[in-house]
């Protein structure tokens, strides 16, 4: 959806010259980019939270080496390919959709604001991320609730 605000700019960059191979590769680079800072914030929060929660362990949990609960260099490798993965797809949407559409189209109805697909896709999206916020709080609610049972026994 950020490509599709930006559907104006694409189209002037076009219209000045920037070729379709360009326009791909700052598209692209920016998603990646975005995604990565998203994943290394992401371990950034994960690694603040294993040392909350390890701080937060009762001392007569016995047999638990504190230690030794860190992030793992599997687990740094993986959401870095992750990441980048999810960049590259992500970023590809709107790499086709800048290449499909005309100038002149692009230029016309900059100004006129988003059609009934944008907005149906827009909709999706929405609804989409919000019952994944929903799903993601309830299960933080439930592991917090285990672990208070935990630490209980």
């Amino acid at each position: 959806m950020r490509a599709a605000g930006r559907g104006r700019e694409i189209a002037i960059r076009s219209a000045l010259g920037a070729g379709a191979l360009r326009i791909a590769r700052q598209l692209l680079v920016e998603s990646i980019l975005m995604a990565l800072l998203g994943g290394g914030a992401g371990l950034l929060v994960g690694g603040w939270a294993i040392t909350l929660l390890t701080g937060a362990l009762p001392d007569t949990i016995q047999y638990v080496n504190l230690k030794a609960i860190r992030i793992d260099t599997t687990v740094l490798v993986f959401t870095s390919l992750v990441s980048l993965a999810t960049g590259i797809l992500f970023g590809l949407a709107p790499v086709f959709r800048a290449m499909r559409e005309e100038i002149r189209d692009s230029l016309a109805s900059a100004g006129r604001g988003f059609s009934s697909g944008h907005s149906f896709t827009r909709s999706a999206l929405v609804v989409a991320e919000i019952a994944l916020s929903m799903v993601l709080l309830v299960g933080a609610g439930l592991l917090i609730r285990s672990f208070g049972r935990l630490t209980s026994v």
